[in-house]
């Protein structure tokens, strides 16, 4: 039996850097140099989390003509139908594992971690409604917003708040639910900080490196992603860490993805710390690899959330989640090829859903899949691990991207020999 052999676990997709890059080759075209384009602009929660980061609530058009950006129109999710069937048709496995809503309601087009199939929902979706074809669909969450603005400086809100890199994430996460129950008046906050951070912006009004650099770390979290409807540019922004694709693995580097999504029905995302970690060893004599993936979920909120946090928060239990508790859906893709060996919750194994993902069909590739809900209560934190075998023997890296929560760190596995170690 050969040696065991861990790698350290690797945050993020190669070449953040160069998505930024590619973003701005393609930026004249973008911003309506040769014809006007418009743009919807999904700003996601992270409190209450889909698989590219949050729940889309506050959503905007951007309009771009010869280099000038305009803000032409806000909405809230609410201001949308839940169409009564899919307004694209979904593949199979997409509806197996998500269900019909990523189809029919604009909050829920992210629950699969397929970014770019997201955003030709929320297209589809937008033009039924308000009768405009957008050009491409940005998204982008509070936590980015706030590394924008250590290169804008503080921005004044219209409701007297001033919104900085140090308080933005508080205020657009937990304080706008602290100070409104009302989702409509939520959704008005959320839309006047963006119109006011995307004023400045627009105004070219802050530190050009300081931008470039919030960019590629907002990028390397995939906490900005774009979609074009414009084939050539969609090929380039699908080959950067901008694109939002499922994660592709090479020669070099093998790549797992860890997509979490809100089950509670609240917005309890700023109590759940995220733990993710990988590993690989080698214990067979054909040196096939078997690699596992650790998520560590843990609910931070106070023993009485219950009673002292406000239902806008906590949820009012209709989804059958005890106030105070968090319900979170983690799905984990393998790479294409390898057999799924199963999953433990705190070193037993566990029930849990085995599946496949075939999310480019033209492409005939398919993802092995595996996924299961956790509920914990307040305090309460739990282990699951993900087995996986890989195809052929393989000495190169393993990198993990996942869903950018709020509260996410890494995590070392600590080493186990082939003896010792449970492979399922």
């Amino acid at each position: 039996m050969r040696s065991a052999r861990c790698r350290a676990w690797r945050r993020g997709p190669v070449g953040s850097l160069s998505a930024v890059n590619s973003a701005v080759q393609l930026l004249p075209a973008m911003v309506g140099a040769t014809e006007p384009r418009n743009y919807l602009v999904l700003f996601q929660n992270p409190a209450e989390l889909r698989s590219t980061g949050g729940l889309s609530g506050a959503l905007a058009v951007v309009h771009a003509e010869n280099g000038r950006l305009q803000l032409t129109q806000q909405a809230g999710a609410t201001e949308l139908p839940i169409f009564d069937t899919p307004v694209l048709p979904l593949p199979p496995e997409t509806l197996a594992l998500y269900r019909d809503r990523t189809g029919r309601y604009i909050g829920d087009v992210n629950l699969t971690p397929n970014f770019p199939l997201s955003a030709e929902l929320a297209r589809e979706m937008w033009n039924r409604r308000f009768g405009v074809q957008v050009d491409g669909v940005l998204a982008i969450d509070p936590v980015a917003l706030s590394y924008l603005l250590t290169a804008t400086g503080p921005i004044t809100l219209p409701t007297g708040d001033v919104l900085t890199a140090d308080n933005a994430v508080q205020l657009l996460l937990t304080g706008v639910y602290e100070r409104f129950s009302v989702p409509l008046q939520q959704d008005a906050f959320f839309a006047s900080a963006a119109a006011s951070v995307f004023s400045t912006v627009s105004a070219g009004d802050f530190s050009i490196g300081g931008m470039l650099a919030a960019l590629e770390r907002a990028g390397a979290e995939h906490r900005v992603l774009l979609w074009s409807a414009h084939p050539d540019e969609q090929a380039v922004l699908g080959a950067t860490s901008l694109g939002g694709t499922l994660p592709v693995s090479d020669a070099q580097t093998v790549r797992f993805g860890v997509y979490l999504n809100d089950a509670t029905g609240a917005k309890m995302g700023t109590f759940l710390n995220v733990q993710v970690g990988a590993a690989q060893r080698v214990c067979r004599a054909d040196g096939r690899p078997t690699n596992e993936v650790e998520v560590t979920l843990t609910n931070t909120a106070p023993a009485d959330a219950a009673s002292t946090l406000p239902v806008s928060i906590t949820g009012d239990g209709s989804f059958g989640v005890p106030r105070g508790n968090i319900k979170t859906l983690v799905t984990v893709y393998g790479a294409p090829g390898m057999e799924n060996l199963g999953v433990s919750r705190d070193g037993a194994p566990v029930g849990y859903h085995p599946t496949t993902d075939s999310p480019y069909p033209a492409t005939g590739v398919s993802y092995p899949v595996s996924s299961l809900d956790v509920e914990l209560a307040p305090g309460q934190s739990t282990r699951l691990t993900f087995g996986w075998l890989g195809a052929e023997p393989f000495d190169g890296n393993v990198v993990t991207e996942i869903t950018p929560a709020i509260h996410l760190e890494n995590k070392k596995i600590v080493e186990k020999n082939c003896e010792t170690a449970v492979l399922y």
